[in-house]
């Protein structure tokens, strides 16, 4: 019989010297299984800090969504003529945006708003007309009658009752409330910022540096009297910073 090549199977594993003595590590008692589950449980996670924190989204940045309300000078007709204007929906327009959110963060969106009208007729007897407040993110090209701004698919419209010197009582607080929503115009740039539902650099901000659309207002011709139209807006925006 012939003689087997050790080496054809290939190299000899190493020997454990005999001075050295192998053991199994020893088990943890009940009381140190206790203590180290505990202390992982006791290691927030990264997703934890971040929402006690008040950061959503990735780490890296933190966001912070609020209202910004903005007061409008009364909008007005001269004599019999219909009530013809518009309001630019600009973030930038609020002085507080500029000053003290810029210097916390880097970006902001707008997402939609909602607008508190009051209307009144300025002297009586005057005659039953109606009113629209429309937005429109593409352009300010006034509204050259009540059906255009009926064509808009965000759009707000009620009545003007004859002898409406006084504030029309539209709601248990006597104000006409229009919500709208904000949606992003792909490929349309606004004074070369962003365009309306995208997020504006809050470093290149100003009060007529960049739009998110205007309110476009119109009312018909009361008679011989002229409206008064006060306006308060507020935008839903979102604060964020990349660092």
């Amino acid at each position: 019989m012939d003689k087997i090549n050790p080496t054809y199977f290939g190299p000899t594993p190493p020997s454990v010297p005999r001075d050295v003595k192998t053991s199994e590590p020893a088990a943890l008692s009940a009381g140190d299984t206790k203590k180290a589950v505990a202390k992982v449980a006791a290691r927030p996670s990264l997703r934890r800090l971040m929402v006690k924190r008040g950061i959503k989204g990735k780490p890296g940045l933190s966001f912070v969504r609020t209202m910004l309300w903005y007061n409008i000078t009364a909008i007005q007709s001269s004599g019999s003529s219909p009530l013809v204007s518009y309001i630019d929906v600009s973030v930038g327009n609020n002085l507080e945006v500029i000053g003290e959110w810029a210097a916390l963060y880097d970006e902001v969106k707008v997402h939609g708003g909602i607008v508190k009208i009051q209307h009144k007729v300025g002297s009586f007897p005057n005659q039953p007309c109606n009113a629209v407040c429309v937005y429109d993110p593409l352009d300010n090209q006034p509204l050259a009658a009540l059906t255009d701004g009926l064509e808009h698919s965000q759009h707000m419209l009620w009545a003007v009752p004859g002898a409406a010197t006084a504030p029309l009582m539209q709601t248990r607080d006597g104000l006409i409330t229009f919500r709208f929503e904000v949606h992003p115009v792909s490929g349309v740039e606004v004074n070369t910022n962003a365009a309306p539902g995208q997020w504006h650099d809050l470093k290149q901000l100003s009060s007529s540096g960049t739009s998110d659309g205007w309110l476009k207002f119109y009312a018909e011709s009361s008679g011989t009297n002229n409206h008064v139209v006060q306006v308060v807006f507020g935008l839903d925006v979102t604060f964020r910073s990349r660092t």
